[in-house]
């Protein structure tokens, strides 16, 4: 397994053994995608496809083999952006919210991937199913599992005072749930987390 969305998860060998498959996958989301968004180019990479708009952004990819990835972002009308590697092209995948943004994923199979954003949405191998949004109208910025009963996502929200707290959620295969941090358990003043391991 191998994830990168501001948050790295698995070992490394996963990703050392997936070879040419993987390197194309990855290389592909270093493309110019549309118009307006990119960071580059690659020699035999794949671009990924923009569903309906001029331009797109990919903020997190997680692979489980070299002939299965997910890559989230989001278009430049601000709607997710989820699409699917299958070894050898990107496919657009209709994520299950109204079309609020993800920014991190994880997958630890073909059959279970979680991403988060302003929604959680989780895959089952079919379809994405909504899970809602974070608590306190929070954004969650990367997300890590280890099993499809198991994740851990990290971000922020604005307290009473509007000011930035951190925030930590756990899905323990049904629900999720805050876990405390140091920043909002003990008062140490605001703050905001870009990544999660699980």
């Amino acid at each position: 397994m191998w994830s990168q969305n501001r948050v790295h998860t698995g070992a490394a060998r996963r990703h050392n053994r997936a070879g040419h498959g993987m390197t194309a996958a990855l290389a592909g989301l270093a493309l110019m995608v549309g118009s307006a968004v990119g960071v580059g180019s690659a020699a035999g990479a794949t671009s990924p496809p923009v569903p309906g708009a001029v331009s797109s952004q990919i903020t997190g990819v997680s692979c489980v083999s070299a002939s299965f990835c997910m890559a989230v972002g989001a278009s430049a009308l601000n709607k997710s952006v989820v699409e699917r590697w299958n070894g050898k092209n990107w496919s657009v995948s209709s994520p299950g919210g109204t079309g609020a943004t993800v920014q991190g994923v994880s997958c630890t199979s073909t059959s279970f991937c979680m991403a988060v954003g302003a929604v959680m949405e989780r895959w089952n191998g079919a379809k994405w199913l909504m899970l809602g949004s974070p608590k306190n109208n929070g954004t969650l910025n990367a997300v890590s599992c280890t099993s499809r009963l198991g994740c851990v996502a990290a971000g922020d929200y604005l307290d009473p005072e509007s000011s930035t707290q951190t925030l930590v959620e756990r899905w323990n295969g049904k629900i999720w749930s805050i876990v405390p941090t140091p920043t909002n358990a003990i008062g140490l003043g605001g703050g905001w987390l870009l990544s999660a391991v699980a």
